[in-house]
């Protein structure tokens, strides 16, 4: 597992070049601490990233695979899997969490406000006196928050009977259901692994479920998710696909003309409505409320628009 002063030596490495001086003094330690850090992280990040002395430039992180190497820092971020536990109960005290975790309370109580602070935009995360922490969020909204978490690793937390074999299953058969067009199966996937992992606290009441074909693809990823939790899935889906019908591109285009300057300068084109209305449609099918990212990572900027040789 990597610790928290390793986690932030990627994330700094992740964003400019740094020295050895640098990293050292930023996180408080030798600079021979950060060499251990540095061979213990090439070894961890194996063909996944590396990080790779440049010189007088200084050290830098080379991304290899970029799904894989997220993937990989996903297990070792202890944000997310806090995050996880305090949406898999109605309450959790300092100590519980610390438990779940297996790491100190004095950890747990560090990170509370932080982590509070690092998603104030996505969700509400309050506590209550002699009760304990808690995500101040509907259900319906808990799913989907767990089930982003779980979009990124579907193994962040233990679930009953639930394995690396399953989850692949689960995913291949999420694929081939048509029934809901604009949502991804790995999207639909992770979806049913959240309702999974909350079936024991649903409370909504929803309509009998009419698609047979989800139903197949969830028995043959071999969960057996019960009748509420699966009602509770379909409606969850029926209702962000109804959400959806409400946009068009008509609406689009007239959104686009009040924005001033844009008619004069004729730059809405049939394109560019139908980029932004399929955007906007992939986004009310399936939700993403915490990044597939962390917001610090310059990454994604890199990828799209890698920077010139000199």
């Amino acid at each position: 597992m990597l610790n928290e002063r390793q986690l932030t030596l990627v994330e700094l490495l992740e964003q400019q070049r740094w020295s050895l001086s640098e990293l050292a003094r930023h996180t408080g330690v030798s600079s021979r601490t950060i060499l251990r850090d540095i061979d213990y992280l090439n070894f961890t990040l194996s063909d996944k990233a590396r990080i790779q002395p440049g010189g007088n430039a200084g050290y830098q992180l080379d991304i290899v695979d970029r799904r894989r190497f997220f993937q990989l820092l996903q297990r070792h971020d202890n944000d997310d899997r806090l995050l996880a536990f305090l949406l898999l109960q109605a309450f959790s005290t300092r100590a519980q969490l610390a438990s779940a975790l297996n790491l100190p309370e004095t950890w747990v109580t560090d990170r509370l406000p932080r982590l509070k602070q690092r998603y104030e935009r996505a969700f509400c995360m309050a506590s209550r006196p002699g009760v304990g922490h808690f995500i101040d969020e509907p259900e319906e909204k808990r799913i989907i928050l767990l089930a982003n978490l779980l979009k990124k690793d579907p193994l962040l937390i233990p679930l009953p009977g639930i394995t690396r074999t399953v989850i692949e299953q689960l995913q291949q058969a999420c694929e081939e259901v048509d029934d809901f067009p604009l949502v991804p199966g790995e999207y639909l996937a992770s979806l049913t692994l959240a309702v999974y992992a909350l079936r024991n606290q649903l409370t909504t009441a929803w309509p009998e479920c009419r698609h047979t074909s989800l139903k197949k693809a969830v028995a043959q990823g071999g969960i057996d998710m019960g009748e509420n939790a699966f009602g509770t899935l379909i409606g969850l889906l029926e209702t962000q696909q109804q959400q959806a019908m409400t946009l068009s591109a008509d609406a689009v285009c007239s959104l686009l003309q009040r924005v001033p300057g844009a008619a004069s300068l004729n730059i809405i084109d049939t394109q560019l409505i139908d980029n932004i209305t399929g955007h906007l449609l992939r986004c009310v099918s399936a939700p993403i409320w915490l990044p597939e990212h962390r917001q610090s990572s310059m990454n994604n900027l890199k990828s799209a628009w890698p920077p010139r040789s000199t």
